[in-house]
């Protein structure tokens, strides 16, 4: 019975005669399999976008003046003046956002256009197309665009008598006309056409052959593999998949060109991971070769609903249910012909009367994991062909649902800059002039009004709109210089660090939290074997990645005892990673155990493993190099190191395994493979060999296998134990090797409960394990091996870095457990001084207890280390460290609401915390939880589309232009090309941002305010009508030209000390994880020295010239003339302050302070000049008087004396960190 919550996907079945189904016969409804990672579209670009704009209160700010400004009342000036900052900085950030979202664009459309060929000329039945009545006018037009091009190319067939060849991008479409003759409109009616890839067709079907046809022999019922692309895919659509494809939808496995109908796919862009993972398709399907075949098939899938779990996925296939088929309808008039794949030719016409299906007509339900599903990113390798139907597109996919939207990611100071520019707005006296005439009306309301908004306009430096423009051109510089540094270039990819969000820059210098990736972020995915223990001896020599003199003699001596064995044609020619000539001479001794243990313990090595070949070339016979590709590092690296010690595992064939030992070659027949997985902790194969012995070789945790062996009190079983336990202390990763000799009579008896168990549709699982666990048992012991994970190039330097600086790093990742705690040992993110909190449950109530029995037993009750048990004092801080461990199902329940608390709790009193065996969607929550909760600054960073979902929901995502594709980087706010590069990243460029942005925007408030407290004291000597006191272009152009270049400098060069003590000293950085330079108490200490500096600008001229009188021939000085005089304290003593508050003083920066104060100087000569304006005639008065200069030199020094001597004060007695390390 159908599920409600399930969904059912019909394959040649009319849904409607399934009684099954439930209640609604008609297909379900699924979303498309186009993707968009864009945030706009042509259409929703400007509303969106002024939207986004807008919400500044500054631009709504300005918006509101310059709307105001149209009315006859208040046009004090054009309109246009006002606009022109507004516009300025609206184009610019959108031209800016534009750019950065054509990217985007740019990239879906690359995506959503890629080719898969789809089955054509059979009926989907999942799709409801659109009916008359559901038909929009959009979907109308479409329609008619399509029949007006389709018509546009039937006409060329009334030219052409043969198949016409339009080739377009290096794709071919290729006509063909249906029925016995090759002309006619009836003809032209049923045209087909098919687009293949020109390399892929045979000369002959192209025309270019002797044997060109000029018409076609395909009847009407044929199906045929016809190329579409991937938003033309469809649940329920069957597709055809080549080697190297990318699958372009969440697809089952219905047949593949290997035996066994397995397939290789490369998993990358997924969980992160270079290994290829083997998919198996239903063994009923096998022969299911041709696009007939798939045409004829008659099926449904019951399935789970879509969900983000990578690791399940439950359905049941029902082949040849008891229902009515749909499908092609057969023509009577045209042979039929059967249709087969080759190598080179997609569709191949064979003389084959019949259309039938060779695969079986009997009713069977298949039970479907998740190891027969093909997902979406992933990329078919080492596999000809695969045949799938697709079961989940677009945004149901697995990748996409563990996928944010791409979020509208603002700074934090940025989000703090709207509520502080309208405090000072909110905090003004606005007062109203009743008496004031305006001559429209005598209306004290009307006068009220009207003087309410102009003071809105004489005071629109209130709100510093100029700052925006500013930081945004500031920010854009600090990206530039990211983008330049060389010490961030990446060699290997020839890439350097690429801002892709210029707005974040200051972010990076307040990280508190890091979420990281491992594979391929910390770690390389290069993996070497280095030392192994066999029978209590330990082979394998220390090696470095400078290798001295004495280790290329060892390694010159083990190839020459190689060469008395065996003729080493296989090895490689470079530096091998194990190096012992000891192994060999313990070989050479004869028929001992020794000898025995070591070809037993490679032979191990080289069969049991689930590793593929690859030649280089296509003689196989000639080739002596041979690669591997495998499910994980691991595997490859113990298959690797057996072929460079002459155990050389030369391919498969059906169950057949070949190895070469010691130049001969051996098969081994391969009964039963029982795979790896998180739980077992172990694999084992079961083999035939040579001589017809059936044997278990298991390879697994030392803890597992030690639990299965014959005896663990054997001499060398101890001493393997204590040879692993020195491997671990080195940082390499362990495993123990065993075998087992089993009777025949026992075999057969366990293989037929293993088909059973493989049967079971419920608890399948369990059911296998079980059987396994009765086989798995009195194993002998053979050894060890060690494995060396290699990470990226100083990223154990730069976690060190990291963590001086106060930043703390978690580590998120989709590997084992065992495998993350050892890159964390190896990476410096764990030390032997710590205590590791391991989490690992199955249900809720269990997390629930394990968290809190973590918190009770190493902290006191007010989060104090305890001191009297376990715990081991670090040797730095003398506190007891302590690292969390926690599982991937743990995890999903810890973040329920219920353990959220607990987990956070948990984490935070941490030093270290590693997450294993999670989802991408997983790690989005994880960042979640610590940004909503702590409310901290965190920075997410990965190399693969699995890592996508965190880095869009971090503060600042950091891509790795690495190995793993480009998802992360195209998703990213920031793109470096390895992970040590993160260092210089924050602790320089960050720190330095930070530092700039902070005292530009708070440069600017008091600026700000200093103009605006100016106007706002005059506002008592002229009974608060809305005049001014200084000339209006004054105020105009006091932002962007009066005082712009010294603030400039600040946001742009200025620096706390230089890259290389940044990155010596990395504390320096805890200024911007505590918010010590952005706060509010900074904030407001800068607004009342505007204040305090505006009162000495207006009262001293004031007074000054309070007689009336300014020279000795009694010229009586104005308004005008005080004006500007206040105009010239004002800009001299701010352009001042601000070259104080610079940290680093160079020529530049005395440039900007002499350069603005001379353009003040002489826009105001200039201005003087003019007859029209109100400042006509003072050049010819005011330079002339030395109160003047008296006056201005007086003020500007009693402004800037408190802050010059405050801040000496604060050096000498108090100072910072920055202020010791500047003056050593």
């Amino acid at each position: 019975t159908h599920s409600p919550a399930r969904r059912r996907i019909y394959v040649g079945i009319d849904p409607s005669k399934d009684v099954g189904a439930g209640s609604s016969t008609q297909p379900a409804s699924f979303p498309t399999n186009k993707v968009q990672t864009s945030k706009y579209t042509v259409i929703t670009f400007i509303p969106k976008n002024l939207f986004e704009q807008f919400r500044s209160v500054a631009n709504f700010y300005f918006l509101s003046l310059v709307i105001l400004q149209l009315f006859e009342p208040f046009k004090n000036v054009d309109p246009s003046l006002t606009a022109t900052p507004l516009l300025i900085i609206v184009g610019v950030t959108s031209i800016k956002n534009a750019f950065e979202d054509m990217k985007r664009h740019s990239s879906d459309k690359r995506v959503n256009s890629k080719p898969v060929y789809i089955l054509s000329n059979w009926k989907n039945v999942n799709n409801t197309p659109h009916t008359p009545e559901q038909r929009t006018l959009f979907h109308q037009i479409r329609a008619f665009c399509r029949n007006a091009i389709k018509l546009i190319e039937h006409s060329v067939y009334l030219l052409a008598s043969t198949p016409v060849r339009i080739i377009r991008k290096g794709w071919v479409y290729v006509q063909s006309m249906r029925g016995k003759s090759g002309t006619g409109t009836a003809a032209l009616a049923g045209a087909d056409k098919v687009l293949y890839p020109a390399e892929l067709l045979p000369e002959h079907y192209l025309g270019n052959g002797p044997n060109s046809p000029t018409t076609t022999t395909k009847s009407a019922s044929d199906a045929i593999w016809k190329l579409g692309s991937w938003q033309n895919v469809k649940v329920g659509d069957i597709i055809l998949l080549r080697g190297n494809d990318d699958i372009p939808a969440d697809v089952l496995v219905l047949s593949t060109s290997e035996k066994d109908c397995i397939c290789y796919v490369e998993t990358k862009n997924l969980d992160g991971e270079t290994n290829l993972k083997i998919r198996r398709g239903a063994a009923d399907l096998t022969t299911l070769t041709t696009p007939q075949q798939c045409g004829q098939l008659c099926c449904y899938v019951d399935l789970e609903p879509p969900n983000p779990n990578l690791y399940t996925f439950n359905a049941v296939l029902s082949l040849n249910p008891p229902l009515q088929k749909t499908g092609m309808t057969p023509s009577s008039s045209s042979p039929k012909s059967k249709t087969i794949i080759k190598k080179d030719n997609l569709n191949t016409q064979l003389s084959s009367p019949s259309l039938s299906p060779t695969f079986s007509l009997i009713r069977k339900d298949v039970p479907i994991g998740i190891n027969a599903l093909l997902m979406r990113g992933c990329i078919i390798r080492n596999t000809k062909w695969v045949i799938g139907l697709v079961v989940y597109t677009g945004s149901e996919t697995k990748i996409i649902l563990n996928s944010g939207a791409t979020p509208s990611k603002r700074s934090r100071i940025e989000r703090q800059m709207n509520p502080q520019a309208s405090l000072p707005f909110n905090e003004t006296p606005w007062t109203f002039d009743f008496n004031q005439n305006s001559g429209v009306t005598d209306s004290p309301a009307f006068n009220s009004f009207v003087t309410f908004f102009q003071c809105m306009i004489i005071f629109q430096n209130i709100i510093p709109i100029a700052v925006f423009l500013s930081v945004d051109v500031a920010k854009t510089f600090q990206s530039l210089m990211i983008y330049l540094d060389d010490d961030m270039y990446n060699e290997l990819t020839e890439s350097s660090a690429s801002p892709q969000s210029w707005n974040l820059c200051d972010d990076l210098g307040q990280i508190e939290y890091i979420f990281s990736d491992k594979t391929g972020t910390l770690t390389s995915n290069i993996m070497e074997f280095r030392k192994c223990t066999i029978g209590g001896v330990v082979y394998g020599k220390d090696i470095t990645a400078k290798r001295g003199q004495g280790l290329l003699d060892e390694e010159s001596e083990m190839r020459k005892l190689m060469f008395q064995i065996f003729n080493p044609v296989f090895i490689d020619k470079s530096n091998l990673p194990f190096v012992d000539s000891k192994l060999f001479k313990d070989f050479l001794i004869g028929d001992s155990i020794q000898t025995h243990l070591i070809k037993d313990f490679f032979t191990l090595l080289a069969v049991c493993h689930t590793v593929l070949i690859e030649f280089d070339g296509d003689d196989r016979e000639k080739m002596n190099f041979l690669r591997y590709n495998a499910q994980s590092p691991d595997e490859a690296a113990l298959v690797t190191a057996a072929k460079n010690l002459g155990f050389a595992f030369l391919g498969r064939e059906d169950s057949d395994i070949f190895i070469d030992i010691f130049g001969i070659h051996h098969q081994f027949c391969v009964l039963h493979v029982l795979e790896f997985n998180s739980d077992r902790k172990r694999m084992s194969t079961i083999v035939r060999d040579t001589k017809g012995q059936i044997i278990l070789f298991c390879k697994g945790a030392d803890s597992v296998i030690y639990e299965r062996l014959e005896s663990v009190h054997h001499k060398s079983a101890e001493l393997t134990v204590q040879h692993l336990e020195e491997f671990a202390n080195e940082g390499l990763r362990t495993l123990c090797l065993a075998y087992r000799v089993i009777p025949d009579h026992i075999y057969i008896s366990w293989a037929e409960k293993y088909r059973q168990a493989q049967l079971s549709i419920i608890n399948r699982e369990s059911c296998i394990e079980d059987v396994a666990n009765e086989i798995e048992r009195n194993l002998i012991l053979l050894g060890g091996t060690a494995i060396e994970d290699r990470l990226q190039d100083g990223v154990p330097e730069t976690i060190a870095l990291l963590s001086k600086a106060g930043i703390k790093i978690w580590v998120l990742t989709g590997d084992k457990m065992e495998t993350a705690i050892n890159i964390g040992f190896a990476c410096n993110l764990l030390s032997k001084s710590m205590i590791l909190i391991v989490i690992h449950s199955s249900t809720m109530d269990m997390t629930l207890q394990q968290l809190q029995e973590a918190l009770d037993r190493f902290w006191d009750d007010d989060g104090h280390p305890r001191t009297d048990g376990v715990p081991v004092p670090d040797s730095s801080s003398g506190v007891c460290s302590h690292a969390l461990i926690i599982d991937g199902e743990s995890l999903k329940f810890a973040l329920d609401n219920s353990g959220r608390a607990h987990l956070l709790e948990l984490a935070c009193r941490c030093k270290a915390v590693v997450c294993c065996r999670v989802s991408p969607l997983q790690k989005a929550k994880v960042v979640s939880m610590v940004r909503t909760g702590l409310g901290a600054m965190c920075l997410a960073i990965g190399d693969g589309a699995n890592d996508v979902s965190m880095i869009q929901e971090a503060d600042i995502g950091i891509g790795i232009s690495g190995k793993e594709g480009m998802q992360a980087v195209m998703a990213s706010d920031y793109a470096i090309g390895q992970f040590r590069f993160l260092g210089k990243l924050l602790l320089v460029h960050g720190k330095w941002a930070y530092l700039r942005i902070s005292e530009m925007i708070l440069n600017y408030f008091y600026k700000n305010i200093v103009w605006l407290f100016v106007l706002f004291w005059y506002q008592f000597d002229c009974a608060f009508t809305a005049d001014l006191i200084t000339e209006f272009s004054y105020g105009m152009f006091f932002q962007t030209l009066f005082s712009l270049l010294p603030n400039l400098v600040i946001g742009t060069l200025d620096q706390d000390v230089n890259d290389k003590i940044s990155l010596m000293i990395p504390e320096l950085y805890q200024k911007g994880i505590q918010q010590t330079l952005y706060n509010m108490e900074r904030f407001w200490l800068y607004i009342l020295d505007g204040i305090y500096q505006s009162t000495i600008a207006y009262y001293f001229p004031l007074l000054a010239f309070s007689d009336g009188s300014i020279d000795s021939l009694g010229r009586s000085s104005d308004k005008s003339a005080i004006g500007t005089v206040i105009a010239f304290v004002v800009v001299i003593s701010v352009n001042i302050y601000m070259t104080i508050n610079t940290m680093q003083w160079t020529w530049v920066t005395i440039c900007s302070l002499l350069l603005t104060i001379a353009v003040f100087a002489t826009y105001v000569c200039i201005f003087a000049t003019s007859t029209e304006n109100s400042t006509f005639g003072q050049l010819d008065i005011l330079p002339k008087q030395v109160i003047v200069y008296a006056i201005v030199a007086l003020a500007v020094f009693t402004s800037i004396f408190p802050r010059v001597l405050i801040k000496f004060l604060q050096q000498y007695y108090y100072p910072s960190d920055t202020d010791i390390i500047q003056e050593v």
